[in-house]
């Protein structure tokens, strides 16, 4: 007796604590994909296709700000890629930036009124060739990854990156 009992309940065993291991299935997180004002702090949203200024860094490279805003996250474990693509379908270089939210999200209120989004605002999303790129339309794709649940959420945008005149007319005449 004892050598059939104790198959059964080992697998009633494995299947209860198997059961209880698994995260229940989670909805797809809703996220926007934004840029940020000249100062990096304000969100600011790419539907229509808006012009974004190409920023000059300290060290020498370039970037066009990024934003996201993000409902549905649950764990404090995730990621954020946003990479730009050309119209083609080409990456752009460097290829896209990845970066965690921070620990202690804002709280506002989304496009529907409901609370409980978490908004990351200004990070850089680096180009390479602004010459090139100015006034080019560029898709932009972001992708959350919430490592808590596996949930996950897209969203899209497109872009019109835009570099000063000053810039554009002492770094990219040509010579």
């Amino acid at each position: 007796m004892r050598q059939t009992t104790m198959p059964i309940l080992s697998s009633l065993c494995a299947l209860a604590l198997g059961c209880a291991s698994h995260p229940a299935t989670q909805p797809p997180l809703q996220v926007l994909l934004g840029g940020a004002t000249d100062d990096g702090l304000a969100f600011v949203d790419w539907s229509g296709c808006p012009p974004a200024k190409i920023v000059h860094g300290v060290q020498g490279g370039q970037h066009v700000w990024g934003s996201v805003r993000i409902h549905g996250l649950v764990g404090p474990r995730a990621r954020i890629r946003v990479s730009l693509f050309h119209i083609d379908g080409a990456p752009v270089e460097p290829g896209g930036t990845e970066i965690s939210p921070k620990p202690d999200p804002s709280d506002y209120k989304g496009p529907d009124g409901q609370g409980g989004w978490q908004e990351e605002v200004g990070f850089p999303i680096f180009i390479e060739g602004p010459c090139v790129l100015a006034s080019q339309k560029l898709t932009a794709r972001a992708t959350v990854f919430d490592d808590e649940t596996g949930g996950n959420g897209q969203a899209s945008g497109c872009i019109q990156p835009f570099l000063d005149p000053a810039f554009l007319e002492w770094n990219c005449a040509a010579k």
